[in-house]
Protein backbone atom coordinates (compact mmCIF):
# COMPACT_ATOMS: atom_id res chain seq x y z
CA UNK A 1 0.00 0.00 0.00
CA UNK A 2 2.55 2.49 -0.92
CA UNK A 3 1.59 5.90 -1.05
CA UNK A 4 4.94 7.69 -2.09
CA UNK A 5 4.20 10.57 -4.79
CA UNK A 6 1.02 11.31 -3.64
CA UNK A 7 0.08 14.56 -1.07
CA UNK A 8 -0.51 13.66 2.34
CA UNK A 9 -3.93 13.90 3.89
CA UNK A 10 -3.92 16.12 6.90
CA UNK A 11 -7.26 14.92 9.62
CA UNK A 12 -7.73 15.24 13.19
CA UNK A 13 -7.96 12.29 15.98
CA UNK A 14 -10.89 13.00 17.57
CA UNK A 15 -9.85 11.41 20.69
CA UNK A 16 -8.48 14.87 20.37
CA UNK A 17 -11.77 16.68 20.73
CA UNK A 18 -13.95 14.12 22.99
CA UNK A 19 -15.15 16.44 25.46
CA UNK A 20 -16.76 18.66 22.56
CA UNK A 21 -17.88 16.52 21.08
CA UNK A 22 -19.30 14.95 24.15
CA UNK A 23 -20.85 18.73 24.60
CA UNK A 24 -21.86 19.59 21.17
CA UNK A 25 -21.54 16.98 18.62
CA UNK A 26 -22.79 19.22 15.56
CA UNK A 27 -21.61 21.94 16.45
CA UNK A 28 -18.12 20.57 16.78
CA UNK A 29 -18.40 19.31 13.80
CA UNK A 30 -19.23 22.25 12.29
CA UNK A 31 -16.31 24.52 13.51
CA UNK A 32 -14.02 21.31 11.83
CA UNK A 33 -15.73 21.42 8.49
CA UNK A 34 -15.24 24.94 8.57
CA UNK A 35 -11.68 25.48 9.44
CA UNK A 36 -11.09 22.85 6.00
CA UNK A 37 -10.70 19.63 8.36
CA UNK A 38 -11.78 16.75 5.46
CA UNK A 39 -10.56 13.64 7.94
CA UNK A 40 -10.90 12.34 10.78
CA UNK A 41 -9.99 9.11 12.81
CA UNK A 42 -12.50 7.32 14.75
CA UNK A 43 -15.84 7.96 13.64
CA UNK A 44 -16.39 4.16 12.68
CA UNK A 45 -19.00 3.32 15.34
CA UNK A 46 -21.44 6.45 14.57
CA UNK A 47 -24.75 6.28 13.88
CA UNK A 48 -26.90 7.41 11.04
CA UNK A 49 -27.47 10.55 12.62
CA UNK A 50 -24.05 11.46 13.42
CA UNK A 51 -22.35 10.07 9.86
CA UNK A 52 -25.34 12.45 8.41
CA UNK A 53 -23.60 15.30 10.25
CA UNK A 54 -20.08 14.48 9.08
CA UNK A 55 -21.36 14.07 5.59
CA UNK A 56 -22.80 17.80 5.84
CA UNK A 57 -19.63 19.03 7.12
CA UNK A 58 -17.67 17.72 4.30
CA UNK A 59 -15.56 15.06 6.82
CA UNK A 60 -15.01 11.93 5.74
CA UNK A 61 -13.86 8.88 8.71
CA UNK A 62 -10.17 8.22 7.06
CA UNK A 63 -9.45 5.28 9.45
CA UNK A 64 -10.76 3.50 12.70
CA UNK A 65 -9.83 1.00 14.93
CA UNK A 66 -9.98 -1.30 18.45
CA UNK A 67 -8.38 -4.31 20.53
CA UNK A 68 -6.45 -6.19 18.80
CA UNK A 69 -8.70 -9.30 16.67
CA UNK A 70 -8.28 -12.50 17.70
CA UNK A 71 -11.39 -13.71 19.10
CA UNK A 72 -15.09 -13.43 18.57
CA UNK A 73 -15.73 -10.24 21.10
CA UNK A 74 -12.40 -8.27 19.70
CA UNK A 75 -13.21 -8.96 16.05
CA UNK A 76 -16.35 -7.02 16.32
CA UNK A 77 -14.48 -3.98 15.92
CA UNK A 78 -12.39 -4.96 13.01
CA UNK A 79 -16.11 -6.54 11.24
CA UNK A 80 -17.42 -2.48 11.50
CA UNK A 81 -14.15 -1.19 10.08
CA UNK A 82 -14.98 -3.57 7.03
CA UNK A 83 -18.28 -2.67 7.05
CA UNK A 84 -17.45 1.10 6.81
CA UNK A 85 -15.70 0.46 4.29
CA UNK A 86 -11.83 1.47 5.70
CA UNK A 87 -8.67 -0.09 4.43
CA UNK A 88 -7.10 0.00 7.61
CA UNK A 89 -7.79 -1.22 11.48
CA UNK A 90 -5.71 0.57 14.27
CA UNK A 91 -4.83 -0.94 17.33
CA UNK A 92 -4.02 1.93 19.66
CA UNK A 93 -1.29 -0.46 22.05
CA UNK A 94 -2.05 -3.27 24.08
CA UNK A 95 -4.39 -2.11 27.15
CA UNK A 96 -1.75 -4.28 29.24
CA UNK A 97 1.12 -2.47 28.30
CA UNK A 98 2.86 -2.44 31.39
CA UNK A 99 2.71 -6.33 31.87
CA UNK A 100 2.99 -6.77 27.77
CA UNK A 101 6.00 -4.60 27.54
CA UNK A 102 7.70 -5.69 30.74
CA UNK A 103 10.24 -7.52 29.71
CA UNK A 104 12.15 -9.37 26.09
CA UNK A 105 9.45 -12.50 26.68
CA UNK A 106 6.69 -10.64 27.21
CA UNK A 107 6.74 -8.43 24.36
CA UNK A 108 7.37 -11.93 22.29
CA UNK A 109 4.25 -13.02 24.20
CA UNK A 110 2.67 -10.19 22.89
CA UNK A 111 3.94 -10.43 19.33
CA UNK A 112 2.33 -14.17 19.08
CA UNK A 113 -1.18 -12.37 19.69
CA UNK A 114 -0.24 -9.49 17.06
CA UNK A 115 0.92 -11.58 14.34
CA UNK A 116 -2.44 -13.82 15.08
CA UNK A 117 -4.29 -10.03 15.05
CA UNK A 118 -2.71 -8.97 11.49
CA UNK A 119 -3.90 -12.14 9.88
CA UNK A 120 -7.35 -12.07 11.08
CA UNK A 121 -7.45 -8.33 9.54
CA UNK A 122 -5.83 -9.65 6.19
CA UNK A 123 -8.00 -12.76 5.80
CA UNK A 124 -10.98 -9.49 6.01
CA UNK A 125 -9.62 -7.75 3.24
CA UNK A 126 -8.19 -4.69 6.26
CA UNK A 127 -4.33 -3.55 7.05
CA UNK A 128 -3.84 -3.41 10.37
CA UNK A 129 -1.53 -0.68 11.44
CA UNK A 130 -0.11 -0.66 15.49
CA UNK A 131 -0.17 2.24 17.28
CA UNK A 132 2.72 3.18 19.13
CA UNK A 133 3.28 5.00 22.32
CA UNK A 134 6.97 5.35 24.25
CA UNK A 135 7.35 2.09 25.45
CA UNK A 136 7.62 0.31 21.79
CA UNK A 137 10.03 3.16 21.01
CA UNK A 138 12.42 2.50 24.23
CA UNK A 139 15.20 -0.49 24.27
CA UNK A 140 14.90 -3.85 25.17
CA UNK A 141 18.34 -5.78 25.18
CA UNK A 142 19.83 -3.48 22.62
CA UNK A 143 16.40 -3.68 20.32
CA UNK A 144 13.68 -0.64 19.76
CA UNK A 145 10.18 -2.30 20.88
CA UNK A 146 9.14 -2.21 17.10
CA UNK A 147 11.89 -3.53 15.87
CA UNK A 148 11.39 -6.65 17.65
CA UNK A 149 7.92 -6.58 16.72
CA UNK A 150 8.89 -6.56 13.16
CA UNK A 151 10.99 -9.27 13.71
CA UNK A 152 8.33 -11.72 15.58
CA UNK A 153 5.25 -10.72 13.76
CA UNK A 154 6.71 -10.15 10.08
CA UNK A 155 6.11 -7.95 7.07
CA UNK A 156 2.37 -8.03 7.14
CA UNK A 157 2.51 -5.70 10.44
CA UNK A 158 2.33 -1.76 9.51
CA UNK A 159 2.29 1.05 11.76
CA UNK A 160 0.57 4.38 12.63
CA UNK A 161 3.61 5.81 13.71
CA UNK A 162 2.67 8.34 16.51
CA UNK A 163 5.83 10.17 16.23
CA UNK A 164 5.53 12.36 19.50
CA UNK A 165 5.59 9.28 21.60
CA UNK A 166 8.41 7.96 19.58
CA UNK A 167 10.38 10.50 20.67
CA UNK A 168 8.93 10.52 24.76
CA UNK A 169 10.61 7.13 24.18
CA UNK A 170 13.85 8.09 22.79
CA UNK A 171 13.73 7.24 19.21
CA UNK A 172 14.31 9.93 16.46
CA UNK A 173 11.09 10.16 14.40
CA UNK A 174 12.64 11.25 10.99
CA UNK A 175 14.82 7.78 11.75
CA UNK A 176 11.98 5.40 12.57
CA UNK A 177 9.94 6.67 9.38
CA UNK A 178 12.87 5.91 7.18
CA UNK A 179 13.63 2.87 9.05
CA UNK A 180 10.41 1.57 8.10
CA UNK A 181 8.97 3.32 4.95
CA UNK A 182 6.01 1.62 3.58
CA UNK A 183 4.55 0.17 6.42
CA UNK A 184 3.49 3.52 7.53
CA UNK A 185 0.97 4.80 5.82
CA UNK A 186 -0.40 6.68 8.71
CA UNK A 187 1.27 8.53 11.48
CA UNK A 188 -0.03 10.52 14.36
CA UNK A 189 1.77 14.03 15.16
CA UNK A 190 1.40 15.82 18.41
CA UNK A 191 3.48 18.38 20.29
CA UNK A 192 4.97 19.42 23.65
CA UNK A 193 8.15 19.26 25.52
CA UNK A 194 9.15 15.89 24.70
CA UNK A 195 9.94 15.30 28.34
CA UNK A 196 7.49 12.12 30.00
CA UNK A 197 4.01 10.30 29.52
CA UNK A 198 2.31 12.94 31.29
CA UNK A 199 3.49 16.63 28.89
CA UNK A 200 0.88 18.75 28.72
CA UNK A 201 0.69 18.86 24.68
CA UNK A 202 0.62 22.33 22.58
CA UNK A 203 -0.52 23.14 19.37
CA UNK A 204 1.70 22.11 16.13
CA UNK A 205 5.06 24.41 15.61
CA UNK A 206 5.18 25.41 19.05
CA UNK A 207 6.64 22.35 20.58
CA UNK A 208 9.97 20.52 20.66
CA UNK A 209 8.86 17.85 17.83
CA UNK A 210 10.62 18.62 14.70
CA UNK A 211 7.91 18.22 12.86
CA UNK A 212 9.19 19.42 9.04
CA UNK A 213 11.93 16.75 9.46
CA UNK A 214 8.87 14.47 9.87
CA UNK A 215 7.05 15.38 7.09
CA UNK A 216 9.96 15.15 4.82
CA UNK A 217 10.44 11.56 5.89
CA UNK A 218 7.24 10.29 6.40
CA UNK A 219 7.34 9.28 2.73
CA UNK A 220 4.65 6.80 2.35
CA UNK A 221 2.10 7.94 4.69
CA UNK A 222 -1.14 9.00 3.11
CA UNK A 223 -3.08 10.31 6.34
CA UNK A 224 -1.29 12.66 9.08
CA UNK A 225 -3.71 13.26 11.96
CA UNK A 226 -3.37 15.48 14.46
CA UNK A 227 -3.94 14.55 18.26
CA UNK A 228 -3.56 16.45 21.30
CA UNK A 229 -4.14 14.56 24.15
CA UNK A 230 -4.35 17.52 25.99
CA UNK A 231 -3.67 21.29 25.51
CA UNK A 232 -2.77 24.03 27.55
CA UNK A 233 -5.04 26.37 25.88
CA UNK A 234 -8.73 25.41 24.03
CA UNK A 235 -8.59 22.58 22.59
CA UNK A 236 -10.35 23.85 19.00
CA UNK A 237 -8.21 26.40 18.89
CA UNK A 238 -5.00 24.50 19.42
CA UNK A 239 -6.51 21.92 16.36
CA UNK A 240 -7.15 25.20 14.28
CA UNK A 241 -3.41 25.98 14.43
CA UNK A 242 -2.10 22.90 14.12
CA UNK A 243 -4.18 22.45 10.83
CA UNK A 244 -2.89 25.99 9.76
CA UNK A 245 1.03 25.02 10.05
CA UNK A 246 0.56 21.75 8.79
CA UNK A 247 -0.75 23.00 6.01
CA UNK A 248 2.37 24.77 5.24
CA UNK A 249 4.32 21.85 5.37
CA UNK A 250 2.32 19.49 3.66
Amino acid sequence: MSTKGQQMKIGLQLFTVRNELKEDFAGTMKFLGDIGLEYVEGAMSYDDEKAKILADNNIKNASGGGPLPIDDESKKALDQAVACGLQRYVVFSPQNWQEDFKTLDNIKAYCALLKQGVANAKAAGVQLCYHNHWFEAELYDGKRGYQIMMDEVGDDLAFEIDTYWAAVGGSDPASVLDELGEKVPLIHIKDGPIGSNEDTMCPLGLGKLDIPAIIKHAKHAEYAFIELDNSDRDILESVKISLEYLNTLV
